[in-house]
Formats: structure tokens, sequence, C-alpha cells
């Protein structure tokens, strides 16, 4: 669940304080290079002013027209989100562009106050980029593992995952964050995407790659997240729970490297 992670966090466990937004950047743009991805540059975030701003001083605005993700300074959800950009690239971008789209809708080139409410699609991409898993699947296992997630029945999903048949990745950064200061994997109900395909990777390097290129094209192609009608039958999903029942039956047990990391920066 973590293991997509660990090569990251071993690069910051080693540290005694906190990592500059351009060792962020440093870091990313190895990891980048290694898998022929974009990587963006992480910048200190400066603070909100107040009164009439320039769209373009927008968190999405500036992660699609000018590549920088805004970070703040001794952050724990901000480390988390840059870790987040570095194992899944190609998704993250994807994300948000899809936001970009939408916050460029509902505002003018310049603005004093964002809309006050957001649509139910750009709540659940935000869902899905702070507390959403991603799941890659043989494809014969996919309708029972998407069965099992609307009716909240874990259990099928599990033996797939122990068979080998499917992987499942936390991309949210959220997630991640509450898992470091927790230091285990506190109860969370995650917004799971499903993604499929005829050969399921054997290793984890090339199963994250082909989710990541799964999700992307997806969030491209607006199929992912999926949202439920005003007037469906069907109940909404109510989220994959994860927790420590589910964990041990994973082949990465605990994101060691992060709250050793954790440790070191609050000694």
């Amino acid at each position: 669940m973590f293991a997509a992670y660990a090569p990251l966090a071993e690069a910051l466990s080693c540290r005694n304080d906190w990592p500059t937004v351009d060792e962020l950047t440093e870091l990313a743009a190895a990891e980048a290079k290694r898998r022929g991805a974009w990587a963006p540059t992480f910048v200190s975030q400066p603070p909100k002013k107040r009164g009439v701003r320039d769209r373009g001083s927008l968190y999405d605005v500036r992660i699609v027209e000018h590549g920088e993700v805004p970070t703040r300074d001794r952050h724990w959800h901000d480390v988390m989100n840059a870790l987040a950009w570095m194992a899944f690239p190609r998704c993250k971008r994807a994300l948000h562009e899809r936001q970009h789209a939408l916050v460029c809708a509902g505002v003018g080139e310049s603005f004093e106050a964002l809309p006050g409410a957001r649509s139910k699609e750009h709540d659940a991409i935000a869902m899905l980029d702070e507390g959403g898993v991603l799941i890659l699947c043989a494809e014969g296992a996919r309708e029972d593992i998407d069965d099992s997630l609307k009716v909240s029945d874990r259990s099928r999903l599990e033996a797939h995952l122990r068979a080998g048949r499917a992987w499942l990745f936390v991309l949210g950064h959220g997630i991640l964050e509450s898992s470091v200061l927790a230091g285990s994997l506190a109860p969370v109900h995650a917004f799971a995407e499903v993604f499929s395909t005829p050969n399921v990777p054997r290793e984890l390097g090339a199963a994250r790659e082909m989710v990541d290129e799964r999700a992307a094209e997806a969030l491209a192609a607006r199929r992912v997240p999926k949202l439920r009608e005003k007037n469906a039958a069907e109940p909404p999903p109510r989220g994959l729970l994860l927790d420590e029942e589910l964990f041990v039956c994973l082949p990465a047990k605990s994101p060691r490297l992060l709250v050793q990391n954790r440790n070191n920066v609050l000694a």
C-alpha cells in the first residue's frame, strides 16, 4: 500500500530537519528523470492576500500554467503531497489539470473571492487527491472488485490482493499525513478508483507505472472520478475502509521510513 513511496521516503529519512522546497524539487527531478516523467518545481507558498487577486496566483493555475507547486514550509501535509507527486506524477498532473479547468471556469482574470460552493465534480476530484486509492487488477477480477466496493464487502478485494490479482496504492496525501503522524494506519474511508489490465504486473514498479498512466488517461477523458447522478437508483459507493486488518494482507506492511523521518524532524 505504501511501498511505492519507500525509495522516496528513504531519501528523506536520514535528515534531521524538514526538507526545503529546493531539496524536494531535486528529489522529484531525479525521480522523474529515472522514470521518463514530468516533475514540477516546488516553491514556497506566499501568504494569501486579501482584496482583489490575480487568477494566476491560484494553486492549480500555478501548477498547470507555471509548473510550480506552492508548498508550505515545515508542513507534513505538503511534504506528503510532494511525495505523491513523485510517486504518481502523471495522475497528479491530470488531477490538477481537471481542477484548473473547473477553477478557471468560475473566476475571471481577477477576483475578490472564489465561488461559495464547489461542484460535485470538483469535490470528487479533491477527495481523490486527498483521500484516494488506486486499485490495479486483472480484467477477470474487475467485476468482483467493483461489486465488493459497492456493497462494502472488502473480503473479496482482500482475496484478490493476496492472490496477486490486484495491487492497491495510496494516492491521497491526506492519508499519508494521517498515517505518518499517527505512526500507524488510522482507520479511514478512502475514495477508490479501479483500473483493469489483461496481465497484472508482478513487480511493484511496473504496477505503479501502469496505474499512474491508466489513472491519468481516465482523468483526462473524464471517466473518473465517477459521479452519482441525482436520480440514480444505485446508492453511492461508501468508500474503501483502510485499516490495519486490510494492511496486514498486503506486501507492504508499514510506512516505517516516513515515521522515522517524522521522528527525526520533530526531535
